[in-house]
């Protein structure tokens, strides 16, 4: 696979460095470990989510590590499980690269029976990563919902919304 960095194929660790992180973020989520995400996003990184309705087309923008604790340092009060594609990557430089990753998501109550009759969302991560001391961090994820459950439609909320 070329690259637009001008260095040729992309070298196997570094699809495995990216893809880690990708791992490790869903890995975060789905453990309840909410407020450990942050520390995956470049001090001025970004999480980009369609507001609601979806219909509207707005999206909320948590900007920098003091909105992503805003975002995922509360209580965990749900339980989900992101299934992910492997991700497809380009590298754009010798320190960014992007990606997409397609994603189905469920989410359910913290305790008692949970049920999967359908997933909370379907749709994919368009990332963009940047290379800092060493290590490889979102810059940016956008959430793209293609296909969402009923709580999704029927307004949930959206917790801690910047600004609010």
């Amino acid at each position: 696979m070329q690259d637009k960095s001008g260095q040729g194929a992309m070298s196997e660790a570094w699809r495995s460095e990216v893809t880690a992180l990708i791992t490790e973020f869903c890995w975060r989520a789905d453990s309840g470990r909410h407020a450990e995400l942050v520390a995956l996003f470049a001090q001025d990184g970004r999480f980009i989510i369609p507001d609601l309705p979806l219909e509207s087309g707005k999206e909320v923008v948590y900007h920098g590590h003091d909105q992503l604790r805003q975002r995922w340092g509360g209580k965990v009060t749900h339980a989900t499980c992101h299934i992910v594609s492997l991700p497809r990557l380009e590298r754009t430089s010798e320190t960014t690269a992007s990606g997409a990753t397609n994603l189905i998501s469920y989410r359910g109550a913290l305790h008692g029976m949970r049920s999967a009759r359908e997933p909370f969302i379907v749709g994919r991560f368009d990332d963009q990563y940047v290379h800092v001391d060493g290590r490889w961090l979102i810059a940016e994820r956008r959430l793209v919902v293609q296909f969402a459950g009923e709580p999704l439609h029927q307004g949930m909320p959206v917790p801690h919304t910047p600004g609010a």
